[in-house]
């Protein structure tokens, strides 16, 4: 806090740096994506497609997209 205070007092922000969260391999047990940006309705989409099978994910951020990729592998791996 003390360090918050005296940044703060400088002029400066103080802010917690964001996890890059790593990516899971495929359930078909590729390591390797594509990935592309499209626009869907004007807004800009991140995709994610493994390369060997073509499951996909997407996002509207790069982050987002990562999480929707690791979540998608986490359901069909417990099925």
């Amino acid at each position: 806090e003390e360090l918050r205070r005296e940044a703060k007092a400088l002029g400066y922000n103080i802010t917690p740096i964001p996890s890059n969260e790593p990516l899971l391999p495929c359930v078909c047990g590729c390591k390797r994506r594509e990935r592309w940006v499209t626009y869907v309705k004007g807004t800009r989409m991140h995709v994610l497609k493994c390369i060997k099978c073509g499951r996909s994910e997407c996002g509207t951020t790069i982050r987002e997209a990562r999480h929707n990729w690791n979540e998608m592998v986490r359901g069909e791996q417990d099925e």
